[in-house]
């Protein structure tokens, strides 16, 4: 039921911190600002549904 959940929740987070109110005249910027959000959103930016830590840690608390 809400395996769409997970991706729908990244791709609002990936608008609203890099895309909303940006325009990009290339693909080579928008390329460059994806491939820094991911170690961005995974290493640094806080989930509220992670207790407030990034999904790396998260990660590293459960194993």
């Amino acid at each position: 039921m809400n395996d769409n959940v997970h991706m729908e929740s990244f791709f609002h987070s990936l608008k609203t911190d890099i895309v909303h109110g940006v325009r990009f005249d290339e693909d080579h910027p928008i390329a460059a600002e994806l491939r820094d959000y991911m170690p961005f959103y995974n290493n640094t930016r806080l989930h509220s549904s992670a207790g407030y830590v990034p999904p790396a840690t998260y990660e590293r608390r459960l194993a």
